[in-house]
């Protein structure tokens, strides 16, 4: 069989093969530990030194624990000199953290770890999920950066089937241009006009910063420019303005209240409706 060829973004790689290698393995060590762990089924070296990979799979270990970061995809192009990666077809993402993340193409850089790709994504982790079109993913930082056309949903985190039997929790799903998911610190960021919406409730503005509780659930919604609330609960019903909204969400991930600030304007959309801002 011929060898298949990849396009790759640096078109002076070599097209001179030196060497095909069946069940290619790498190990690199770090302080004495395992740190970098590469596979593939199939190895083609190339004479400038670029190895291009057939079913391939890459872990990279911390300094402590033994759960690596690992990426897998159809192929790969392994610039080794300058310790960059492109992978290509059916990229597979899962971090330490439980991070998982799907795509058709990743650039991985070894030194930073961290990954970008301007293809479609989609992604989650625990009750978090959603899709975006391009992505910067920062291991080290436990960072995710979603590029355009973003749409997260925080789904409320039931244990079991028999918790989930009259609760009140329901998913929240917000879409911007872009968006920020800081691990760490549990927050999300939302930029170029965002939307988030729950059952009856719709939350909109020019940009959007969510904070997640220890169960993962959103318990503060800042809206910054242009802030709106829609709110047509039954009875309930009501619509606020304002430059600035925050909102708070009780236990079960619903709004609780708002507070409106600066130039607030309302109304009620039910003529028995009473409403305080």
């Amino acid at each position: 069989n011929k060898p298949f060829r990849m396009r790759s973004e640096a078109p002076e790689l070599s097209k001179e093969i030196t060497g095909i290698t069946e069940g290619y393995e790498q190990r690199v060590t770090k302080d004495d530990r395992l740190y970098l762990l590469l596979k593939a089924s199939r190895d083609i070296t190339y004479s400038d030194g670029h190895h291009e990979l057939e079913t391939v799979s890459l872990a990279v270990y911390p300094p402590v624990g033994d759960k690596p970061d690992q990426i897998s995809a159809n192929r790969a192009i392994y610039d080794q000199a300058n310790s960059m990666m492109t992978f290509v077809g059916s990229v597979k993402i899962e971090t330490k953290d439980a991070l998982k993340v799907d795509t058709e193409s990743m650039v991985y850089n070894q030194i930073t770890e961290m990954g970008q790709t301007e293809a479609p994504i989609t992604f989650s982790r625990e009750n978090i999920s959603g899709n975006a079109t391009g992505a910067v993913v920062d291991g080290k930082s436990k960072r995710l950066e979603l590029k355009k056309d973003v749409q997260i949903t925080v789904a409320p985190e039931v244990k079991d089937a028999t918790a989930s039997r009259g609760t009140r929790a329901r998913p929240v799903t917000i879409r911007s241009a872009r968006a920020i998911f800081e691990q760490p610190t549990l927050r999300l960021s939302f930029y170029g006009g965002v939307t988030a919406d729950q059952e009856r409730d719709t939350m909109s503005g020019t940009e959007l910063f969510a904070t997640l509780n220890e169960q993962k659930r959103l318990e503060k919604v800042e809206v910054r420019g242009n802030s709106y609330l829609s709110s047509r609960e039954e009875g309930r019903g009501a619509e606020v303005q304002a430059a600035d909204m925050d909102f708070f969400l009780d236990k079960d991930q619903r709004l609780e209240r708002a507070v409106a600030m600066k130039d607030a304007r309302s109304r009620t959309l039910d003529a028995d409706a009473d409403m305080t801002l």
